[in-house]
């Protein structure tokens, strides 16, 4: 069910539980690793989230990495690059996780999207995020399945936090890739259902005084799968990709970012506390 939809509590809480038991299963299998990223306790809290694009690579050339990463680089240095957006993070089995819902609602919000529909997406399954928006009139769905994590930060450092995710992102019924960039859409031509797109996402945090977080970013689009079928592990070779060397990305956005408590939301502690 969609975040805010209502649901039998009961077959809710076995589903979940279930989900539970498989995650906790494959995070002690070698290369899935947590079954979620579990983040320092200085992240409980509401933030807003101020975030610049501070450059778009284009490894493979610019026709791979299509119209929608050359607009997004031209948009650098103009106010178009910064994005203001709410952030938040939950409490979750006496775990701090990113609440994915809220955080993709409120980043999609923020750029003024008029076709937005809900975000679907369960902590207690916390690999898949589905996202709804209307195309056409028609709804259109993208799928972001994590595949592989890693987090974590250096010794003796509790002011740092490292998080990296490899993803899928699969959309079905879209004929325009730009709408969704960046995040692995960067092609331009019309979309045949599904079209799917390995993404790796690695986030560096460090925590400062007043509190804040500061953050940079780096989003990495690769070639994209021809279907559904064809998507395997992100850390396998895909061979059968026809659109460009399917380990190199075709696109790479970096972004800085500030994050900044929100009163009486949650405990935004100090490095000083911890």
């Amino acid at each position: 069910p969609a975040a805010g939809h209502p649901q039998q509590a009961g077959a809710a809480s076995t589903a979940g539980s279930t989900r539970e038991a498989i995650a906790d299963f494959a995070s002690n299998l070698p290369g899935y690793g947590p079954s979620d990223v579990y983040y320092p306790p200085w992240f409980l809290g509401d933030w807003t989230a101020n975030s610049e694009l501070v450059a778009v690579e284009t490894p493979q050339g610019e026709a791979l990495a299509g119209k929608a990463a050359i607009k997004a680089r031209e948009t650098i240095g103009t106010p178009a690059a910064v994005e203001r957006y709410p952030q938040r993070f939950i409490e979750y089995r006496d775990k701090i996780i990113a609440d994915r819902a809220y955080n993709m609602r409120g980043l999609y919000r923020s750029g003024g999207a008029t076709n937005f529909e809900y975000v679907d997406w369960e902590p207690s399954n916390p690999n898949i995020t589905k996202l709804f928006f209307k195309r056409d009139g028609i709804s259109v769905r993208a799928e972001m399945r994590v595949t592989r994590r890693a987090s974590g930060g250096p010794d003796g450092r509790n002011d740092l936090f490292n998080a990296s995710e490899f993803y899928q992102e699969a959309v079905t019924d879209v004929g325009d890739a730009n709408l969704l960039q960046p995040g692995g859409l960067t092609s331009d031509r019309p979309a045949r259902s599904p079209r799917v797109t390995p993404v790796r996402c690695l986030t560096k945090y460090r925590l400062v005084d007043g509190p804040q977080i500061q953050a940079l970013q780096r989003v990495e689009a690769f070639p994209e799968l021809a279907s559904e079928a064809g998507a395997r592990d992100f850390g396998e070779v895909i061979t059968s990709s026809s659109l460009g060397n399917p380990e190199r990305p075709v696109a790479i956005y970096r972004y800085r970012a500030i994050l900044v408590p929100v009163p009486g939301k949650g405990t935004n502690k100090t490095a000083a506390s911890l």
